[in-house]
């Protein structure tokens, strides 16, 4: 049920407004600045949900009483007031009929978030449901990776979005023979985290109920492929957070790991596997990080997030409310034209970091209890240091922190949000 109301397929907005034509655009603008308002199919079982659970309460009998603990009470508290900020902000911006428009993407996140509390999974053949659907989503993913970099280019999902003259897909700055694959999104960093997130909490899930569940094998070989197929997105920071959490499982779970392992490498199938994975994964991989070096050059990407980064704080000088929801894009070609001002290495995009991009858009008071919301969602989970839902949450919030994916990309924000909704409501 959960998993109905999330956008895989994008798709396209009921609304779009254009800002800024491209004509008055100078350096490296070749797009428009548009805004748009987010309307998509999933919203409608969203609605149907909460439709059927308001009916069954208001009018049928129902003896069942829904109990909100006091970290819930907070967080949706917390949420209610980051979003009435957001409103707020509508009311006397030059935009602000969009705003209010915009605005509703953020009440969709509420309402992914809460829908754990009104729908908690009670038996174990609902939660089984439900996990089996997290493992099946993510093994898609990482089939169609696989079928981008056998085929030599991405298989356009997205038709809109392939143009005539880009259809290989999107290959990497500093080797152009090298295909980072996308999967069902439209942009390889976004499938990257989407696998992060997953990938730890199969593996979590696995290595946490490997005695007492059955079929933890095969969530832990789903989660293994996640966290090796993130290698053909190309993205050399999620390099780091996979490592990371390598170690950090490794040390967690130590004993069932060396078993594990000590019993795979007795088998000759296992053997042949693994060096079929070394094989098609460690070239690619290699080809990567020698990039590195790059990133920390004078136009390297590390220097193209500071530069952006900065530039996009410095629209909130004076905006205490923020300059608008998903308005960073225009405001960035409106005020640094590259002809007329000085010369900027970035393109017209939201920061490549998620509290940047809050504080900007929504103002230093909205960000505050964005903040507030995020640490007591994850603090539950997390405290218990056995919750898969608050590890995948925590995978997004800290890969956010290099890339733009708060309300521009939705198709995975929902995934975190529904993940600290479960997370609050998942039963140890």
């Amino acid at each position: 049920m959960f998993l109905n109301l999330l956008p895989f397929t994008i798709g396209r907005n009921i609304l779009e407004v254009t800002l800024l034509k491209q004509t008055e655009i100078f350096g490296f603008s070749l797009f428009d600045v548009k805004y748009f308002v987010p309307l998509y199919l999933s919203d409608l079982f969203l609605l149907l949900i909460y439709q059927n659970y308001f009916s069954n309460k208001f009018f049928r009998k129902n003896t069942n009483k829904l109990k909100i603990n006091n970290t819930l009470k907070v967080t949706l508290s917390s949420f209610s007031i980051f979003f009435v900020l957001i409103i707020c902000r509508s009311l006397n911006h030059e935009f602000g009929n969009l705003l209010l428009f915009g605005s509703l993407i953020i009440l969709k996140f509420f309402l992914i978030f809460a829908l754990p509390i009104l729908a908690i999974l009670k038996t174990d053949k609902e939660k089984d449901f439900l996990y089996q659907a997290i493992a099946s989503i993510t093994f898609l993913q990482i089939i169609i990776i696989f079928v981008e970099q056998f085929k030599g280019g991405n298989i356009n999902r997205f038709i809109e979005n392939r143009l005539p003259g880009i259809e290989i897909g999107v290959r990497a700055a500093e080797s152009i023979n090298l295909l980072r694959s996308d999967g069902t999104f439209n942009e390889p960093n976004i499938a990257a985290i989407f696998l992060l997130m997953n990938g730890l909490w199969l593996v979590n899930f696995a290595l946490k109920n490997w005695k007492t569940k059955n079929n933890t094998f095969f969530y832990l070989i789903i989660g293994i492929l996640a966290l090796f197929t993130i290698i053909f997105t190309g993205s050399r920071s999620l390099y780091a957070l996979v490592f990371c959490s390598g170690v950090f499982y490794f040390l967690k779970y130590k004993k069932t790991i060396i078993l594990l392992l000590r019993n795979l490498w007795q088998k000759k199938i296992t053997r042949i596997i693994g060096l079929f994975f070394l094989i098609i994964g460690l070239p690619y991989l290699l080809t990567r990080i020698h990039t590195l070096k790059n990133v920390f050059s004078s136009d390297g990407s590390l220097a193209y997030r500071q530069e952006l980064n900065s530039h996009v704080l410095s629209l909130a000088t004076n905006d205490f409310l923020g300059i608008g929801l998903d308005l960073t894009s225009y405001y960035l070609a409106k005020h640094f034209k590259t002809v007329d001002n000085q010369f900027t290495m970035f393109d017209q995009a939201p920061a490549h970091n998620i509290l940047i991009q809050v504080f900007t858009e929504t103002g230093i008071f909205a960000c505050l209890v964005f903040l507030f919301f995020i640490y007591y969602a994850l603090k539950k989970g997390l405290i218990k240091k056995d919750n898969s839902f608050a590890i995948a949450g925590l995978a997004y919030f800290l890969a956010a922190q290099f890339h733009p994916v708060f309300t521009n990309h939705y198709e995975l924000t929902a995934f975190f949000f529904l993940y600290l909704g479960l997370s609050l409501n998942e039963k140890k």
